[in-house]
């Protein structure tokens, strides 16, 4: 489901703002094999299991991932597991203060540069 994976911010009963995503796992999935992890501002969810049968195995791979906004405080970031769903959620600091810069382009040998709006 495409829809668990988008990110809602929330008002706080402190008055403050969180971000929570509930994301459901299959059932043939054991709890106990999910992992949760942050790598930058992506949250990973992913489960791996393997069933040995008479006949054979089954080799069973879970894997989503999503971007959560800048200012979350991931050192606050819980997780909770009941019925099948995970629910994370994490406060938004107020103290994000936005990054942005103008990247100059190199241009090749020989290339002129040209201004937008002018000939």
């Amino acid at each position: 489901m495409v829809s668990d994976l988008m990110p809602k911010i929330t008002e706080t009963t402190g008055g403050g703002k969180e971000v929570s995503l509930n994301v459901f796992v299959p059932e043939n999935i054991d709890p106990s094999k999910v992992h949760v992890s942050i790598k930058d501002r992506d949250l990973i969810i992913r489960a791996e299991d393997r069933v040995e049968k008479p006949d054979g195995f089954t080799r069973f791979h879970y894997y989503k991932r999503s971007t959560l906004p800048e200012n979350t405080d991931f050192n606050t970031l819980k997780c909770h597991y009941e019925h099948g769903k995970i629910t994370i959620t994490a406060p938004l600091t107020t103290e994000h203060k936005p990054f942005r810069m103008n990247v100059p382009i190199d241009y090749a040998k020989g290339q002129q540069q040209h201004s937008i709006g002018t000939k």
